[in-house]
C-alpha cells in the first residue's frame, strides 16, 4: 500500500551537477515523486542504504530529513491501515503537507496509543498508564470548559495549569509525592516526541528546566516485629474467618510474604515457575518491564521461604481439584486486587502504614541490611544494574538508626 522508496534523480542534474533526492511512491502503476529539497552529487549517494554517505557535507541533516519524511509517511499509512481505510496518493499528500496545528492532541494521542501498542512498542501495563494520562488531560479540558486540547493550544502555560490540576487530585487523595504527576508528564512528552517526528507544528510545552521535579515519598517497609505479625496471620489463617471467607485475602497474604523473603517485584514473583528452582535456589531473570532485558537474580531458599512455597503448592492442590500442574509457583492475583487486600490485612494486624506489594521488596532490602548484609550482595539480589538504586536502602537503614539513637537519649533533654 503506497510503499515509499528513497531515490536520487540522476537524469536531470543542476548546473552544479548536483541531483535531487526524492521519495518515490507508485500508485496503480503510476509513479509519484515527493521532493525532499536535498541536492547532492551522485557519488555522495549510498544506493544500498538509500541514504547520503556519511563523509558528505551536511550528511547528518540530510539523513535526518529523509528519516523524518519516511516516518511521517509510514505513520499515515499505519493510521489508514489500522482504521481499515483506503489510502490514495492524494490523501497521503494532503496529510503529509498539512500535519495540522488544529488537530485534536488528545484524540490523536489516543489513536497513537493503539497503533504503538499493536506495533509492540510497549506492553499492556504501559498502555494503561498512557490511556489514563489522556483521561486526566480530557478531565482537565472539561474542567476549563473545553471539549479537548488542540495542538495549537499546547504551551508552557497550559502544562502548568494541567500540573496544578493533577496536584490537586493527588492532594485530595492524601498523596504528597510526585509520582503520578511525573507519569502524566512522561506520557505527554512521549507523544509530543512522536508528533514532532511526524511533522506536527506546536509550541514547546516543556522548555528546558521546566516540568515536574521528582519528590518521592519515603519508601515504606516493615520492621522485623511487624513482619512477624504478618507471618503469624498467615500461619493462623485457618483460625481467621475473614481470611477463610475470602480466598483472595489468603493469596494476597501468601504472595506478599514471598516478596518479603525474596525481594522480587510483584511481576517477577508471580511469574516464578518450578523450572526456576535449582539446587536450593530460585534463579530467574528479573525484569522491571516487558521491554527490558533484566538481570539474572539468584535467591537462596531459606527455611521460611521453603515453608511459604510449600503452602503455595498446597493451595494449588486444594483449589485445582487435587492436581499440582500449575505453571507458576504462586497463586495468581492482579496487582490492583492484591493491594486492595493488603490494605485490609494491614488494618487487621494494626499497622499504621498502608501495605502494598512494593512494601515486600523494601522490607526484604532493609531487613537484609539491618542484619549485616552488604550492599553489593543486595544489589545482585535485587537485580539492580545501578548501585545508586540500591544505596537508597542504606539511607533508610541509617535514618532508622538515627531515630533510635534520638529516642534512646530523649529522657536526658
Amino acid at each position: 500500500m503506497l510503499e515509499p522508496k528513497v531515490r536520487i534523480r540522476q537524469d536531470r542534474p543542476r548546473k552544479d551537477e548536483k541531483c535531487y533526492v526524492y521519495i518515490q511512491i507508485i500508485e496503480s502503476r503510476k509513479r509519484h515523486r515527493i521532493n525532499l529539497d536535498i541536492y547532492i552529487h551522485p557519488e555522495e549517494w549510498d544506493e544500498k542504504k538509500s541514504r547520503v554517505k556519511p563523509n558528505t557535507l551536511g550528511a547528518d541533516d540530510f539523513n535526518h530529513k529523509i528519516t523524518g519524511a519516511l516516518s511521517r509517511i509510514n505513520h499515515i499509512r499505519s493510521a489508514y491501515h489500522f482504521n481499515q481505510n483506503r489510502l490514495t496518493f492524494a490523501k497521503l499528500m494532503r496529510e503529509y503537507d498539512n500535519p495540522g496545528t488544529k488537530e485534536d492532541f488528545i484524540a490523536w494521542s489516543r489513536e497513537e496509543i493503539k497503533i504503538e501498542f499493536l506495533k509492540g512498542s510497549f506492553g499492556e501495563a504501559t498502555k494503561k498508564i498512557h490511556t489514563r494520562a489522556f483521561d486526566v488531560m480530557e478531565e482537565f479540558a472539561d474542567s476549563i470548559g473545553q471539549d479537548s486540547v488542540l495542538f495549537s493550544e499546547l504551551g508552557p502555560a497550559l502544562m502548568a495549569d494541567l500540573d496544578l490540576y493533577m496536584a490537586e487530585i493527588q492532594r485530595a487523595k492524601g498523596n504528597k509525592g510526585t509520582g503520578a504527576r511525573l507519569k502524566l508528564q512522561c506520557s505527554i512528552k512521549k507523544f509530543l516526541t512522536l508528533a514532532k517526528e511526524q511533522g506536527m507544528k506546536f509550541s514547546e510545552p516543556f522548555p528546558r528546566g521546566s516540568g515536574v521535579k521528582h519528590i518521592g515519598e519515603e519508601p515504606l517497609w516493615l520492621t522485623k516485629e511487624q513482619l512477624k505479625r504478618v507471618l503469624l496471620l498467615h500461619r493462623e489463617r485457618h483460625k481467621n474467618w475473614y481470611l477463610m471467607e475470602k480466598p483472595t485475602m489468603q493469596i494476597a497474604l501468601l504472595d506478599f510474604l514471598v516478596m518479603c523473603f525474596t525481594g522480587l517485584r510483584f511481576s517477577d514473583a508471580l511469574k516464578m515457575k518450578r523450572e526456576h528452582v535449582k539446587n536450593n535456589r530460585i534463579v530467574l531473570r528479573a525484569k522491571k518491564t516487558s521491554n527490558t532485558s533484566g538481570n539474572i537474580v539468584s535467591i537462596t531458599i531459606t527455611p521460611i521461604l521453603r515453608e511459604l512455597l510449600k503452602d503455595a503448592k498446597e493451595w494449588h492442590i486444594k483449589n485445582r481439584r487435587n492436581r499440582y500442574n500449575e505453571p507458576c509457583l504462586l497463586p495468581q492475583i492482579s496487582n490492583q486486587e492484591m493491594n486492595r487486600r493488603l490494605k485490609r490485612i494491614g488494618k487487621i494486624i494494626g499497622l499504621s502504614q498502608e501495605l502494598t506489594s512494593k512494601v515486600g521488596r523494601h522490607t526484604f532490602a532493609t531487613t537484609f541490611l539491618e542484619n549485616g548484609g552488604t550492599i553489593d550482595v543486595l544489589q545482585r539480589a535485587l537485580g539492580h544494574s545501578d548501585i545508586r538504586k540500591t544505596m537508597v536502602y542504606t539511607h533508610l537503614v541509617d535514618k532508622r538508626k538515627d531515630d533510635q539513637m534520638v529516642d534512646a537519649f530523649s529522657d536526658f533533654e
